[in-house]
């Protein structure tokens, strides 16, 4: 039964179990079913360990991954496009520049998050301090 859950989650990959160790092998094409794999069987009764070996595969350029989060972000209108520069190396992506707020920080990476072939972000991203005018 777990085996078969997990072949629909995450489509052709391999599992082993010894000792109550689960090991989690084979590719997916999004982050989330490599996690949603690790959380179908981290809180099975018998398991002790749980090592997830299961990679995002690479199929997009660095150019595709900027160009699909370049897109989201002008799409947004919760994201001041302007004010990140995106950097990709690989399927590594990292946000710097200023935002507004912590919603916007996190709608941002959330955003990039959902680009195809992104296995990881690294969130530089500062909130800019508001400029208040008193006047008399």
């Amino acid at each position: 039964m777990l085996f078969l859950y997990l072949l629909i989650i995450t489509g052709r990959n391999y599992v082993s179990v010894e000792n109550g160790s689960v090991k989690l092998e084979g590719e997916v094409d999004w982050d989330y079913q490599r996690r949603q794999a690790l959380n179908a069987v981290q809180d099975l009764i018998g398991v002790r360990s749980v090592t997830n070996l299961v990679n995002v595969k690479d199929r997009v350029t660095s150019t595709d991954i900027q160009k699909a989060i370049t897109s989201a972000f002008q799409r947004s209108a919760n994201i001041d496009a302007d004010k990140i520069k995106i950097e990709v190396q690989g399927s590594k992506v990292t946000l710097f520049g200023t935002v507004r707020s912590l919603p916007e920080k996190e709608d941002a990476e959330n955003a990039v998050w959902f680009a195809k072939g992104v296995i990881s972000v690294d969130n530089k991203l500062k909130i800019e301090e508001p400029e208040y005018s008193f006047e008399d």
